[in-house]
């Protein structure tokens, strides 16, 4: 835990060693004690995501920069894209800036034109299809080409990872990591 968390668990010890010895002296039954410590503990434990999230919203301009830069060393770019219905039509919520500088188009306009699968080459979508349907099996990655709004094709290595349902049946989203792997 961080240095901000020490306060915070400081007074969270006090309050449980007041409650200790005042049961201790009879003035406090072992119940009530019991249901006081459970919602101190409550209230602190609340009081520390607080903080977390606090700590996260902090992150500087710089540090978001840097995230970013980072992201995209490792890969071409990092996208979102939710699963609208049980037929598998995918829509892209969000991808990062390299996204339309290699594709030509912006996350809107894919979306608009039918999703990723429309820039995929005729011959690779057999494979991307049936890489849509094994989703539910776990991370995998899948190799394709696209054509991007200049004409150009272009190699993509798609490192993906599905987000399921809370009963863990359906796919409802997939987080992605694409490189352009064209010679």
């Amino acid at each position: 835990r961080g240095e901000s968390f020490e306060p915070v668990m400081a007074i969270e010890n006090r309050i449980t060693r007041v409650l200790e010895q005042a049961e201790a002296d009879g003035e406090l039954g072992a119940e009530l004690r019991q249901r006081i410590v459970l919602e101190v503990g409550q209230a602190f434990a609340i009081e520390r995501t607080r903080l977390r999230s606090e700590k996260v919203v902090a992150m500087s301009e710089e540090d978001a920069v840097r995230y970013r830069i980072i992201s995209e060393l490792a890969t071409d770019w990092v996208y979102a894209a939710r699963r609208e219905d049980e037929h598998g039509k995918v829509k892209f919520e969000w991808a990062t800036e390299a996204f339309e500088r290699i594709t030509g188009y912006s996350v809107d306009q894919l979306n608009e034109k039918g999703g990723l699968r429309s820039l995929i080459v005729p011959e690779d979508r057999e494979e991307f299809d049936l890489a849509e349907i094994a989703h539910k099996d776990g991370p995998s990655v899948l190799e394709y080409r696209i054509r991007t709004r200049a004409g150009d094709v272009c190699w993509l290595r798609d490192y993906r990872r599905p987000e399921l349902d809370v009963a863990g049946t359906r796919v409802v989203r997939v987080f992605g990591a694409v490189k352009d792997v064209t010679e």
